[in-house]
């Protein structure tokens, strides 16, 4: 639980246009076509393994807040494969540290985080079945 108010924390404290900072970033680091195709590969499997489940399930109500939340965890986790990187565009940050670790780690655990802008939730499993959900301040 604590991962996923670490999450929050940076989440809140970037602006949507810090998420083109990180793809600007990627395209800045070294081996386009390796990028590329890597790229490609892990979205098509997040996408087979996660879209239809959490469309089916979730989509219809929270389908916006959905979107922006598993787009900003989907590049979060991405932006982890680039282990050069030192320093993030528009993001403060310890050097070499990558910020987003607290993501990457729920998604190793197998948990994807959404928000709907109230409400976070913490999905899991093939239907993306709820398994937590409230408010960052409900995490002690």
């Amino acid at each position: 639980m604590l991962l996923l108010k670490k999450w929050a924390s940076v989440r809140a404290s970037l602006r949507a246009s810090v998420w083109d900072s990180i793809r600007d970033s990627l395209e800045d680091s070294p081996g386009p076509s390796v990028r590329d195709s890597l790229g490609d590969s892990i979205w098509d499997s997040i996408w087979d393994s996660l879209g239809d489940s959490i469309w089916g399930s979730i989509w219809d109500s929270l389908e916006a807040s959905l979107r922006a939340s598993l787009r900003a965890s989907v590049w979060a986790y991405y932006g982890s494969f680039f282990k050069g990187i030192e320093k993030w565009k528009d993001i403060k940050h310890k050097k070499g540290v990558y910020p987003f670790q607290s993501v990457v780690d729920l998604w190793y655990k197998g948990l994807v985080p959404s928000f709907d802008g109230e409400i976070w939730r913490l999905h899991t499993g093939k239907n993306a079945k709820v398994i937590w959900q409230g408010t960052i301040d409900d995490i002690k």
